[in-house]
């Protein structure tokens, strides 16, 4: 029977450890358990100090969301010595690479959060661990693992806004992410489009807004979404429901880091944003200013019907 217990503390510091010092199957293993969403499967290995992966698929690997899996993930792993990874994308019985691409990597990002690369359930710790004993390691075993942050950390809720942005939240915001169909949501009349009706969560009438609109950008068009991805904010007792595009991982950043957002942004943006997290590429919403917006925006509406 397979094993879908999450791997524990001390097995992910061992497979973190191991993938810091490049052991290609680990580091393998980890991008296989993301790139499953679209049956695509890497292979890895090293060559003159380069990362080599050939990515395989029964179609042409889709080259956007293959880049950013491996971006992300090996720029937040921080293998020690990485600075270049080649990319190969090939069909079955096919030697000739459909697309091929180079990623530059900067040393500097933080360690991967396990647990939330893990957290949908797999045999993905089997089979990390499997390769975790000492013969399983390369040549690259002399290499000393990175040490783990010191820093500052604070964890953050990454989610997709707009066609290709993403956005995070602070995680000690969050209540629930919530997967519910459009059926489930009860429109209220006089009410502005940032609105998308009250669902029932928990016994309790949960508002929930489109933040896309409520951001100034394209609002998602929900008669045509069969699920809808809602991230439940609760701050000072009051709670609200903001749907998404798509919610992807959480990650660690030092809070430290962010920087103001002044001129960085249009002016009906930037009074959500608590800043931006250069090496994320992702800006950090307030929650609290979204919270207020949006009952603001409704006692407003309300007063003029």
């Amino acid at each position: 029977m397979t094993n879908t217990q999450s791997p524990t503390a001390s097995q992910q510091e061992r497979i973190l450890k191991l993938a810091q010092a490049g052991n290609p199957k680990v580091i393998a293993a980890l991008l296989n358990h993301k790139l499953k969403a679209q049956e695509i499967t890497a292979q890895v290995r090293w060559q003159n100090q380069v990362l080599r992966v050939a990515l395989e698929s029964s179609q042409v690997p889709d080259r956007s969301f293959s880049l950013d899996i491996i971006e992300r993930g090996l720029k937040r792993l921080e293998i020690d010595g990485l600075n270049r990874v080649d990319i190969s994308a090939y069909v079955p019985d096919s030697d000739q690479a459909c697309w091929q691409e180079v990623i530059q990597l900067n040393s500097g990002s933080l360690a991967i959060d396990l647990a939330a690369w893990l957290e949908s359930g797999t045999s993905l710790s089997d089979a990390v661990i499997e390769v975790a004993a000492p013969q399983g390691l390369t040549h690259r075993d002399h290499l000393t693992p990175s040490p783990l942050p010191t820093e500052p950390e604070q964890k953050y809720l990454c989610f997709q806004i707009g066609l290709e942005n993403t956005a995070m939240l602070p995680v000690e915001s969050i209540q629930e992410i919530l997967r519910l169909e459009a059926a489930q949501i009860l429109s209220v009349p006089d009410m502005p489009e940032t609105v998308l009706g009250i669902y029932n969560w928990r016994g309790e009438m949960l508002w929930l807004i489109d933040l896309n609109h409520l951001l100034g950008i394209e609002g998602l068009t929900t008669p045509t979404l069969d699920l809808l991805t809602a991230i439940v904010l609760e701050i000072d007792h009051q709670r609200l429901g903001i749907v998404v595009q798509q919610v992807e991982e959480i990650e660690a950043h030092n809070p430290n880091k962010l920087q103001p957002p002044a001129g960085l942004f249009s002016r009906h943006l930037e009074p959500f944003i608590e800043g931006y997290l250069r090496d994320a590429r992702s800006i950090v919403l307030n929650p609290q200013a979204i919270l207020t917006a949006s009952t603001q925006q409704n006692a407003r509406y309300s007063s003029n019907q």
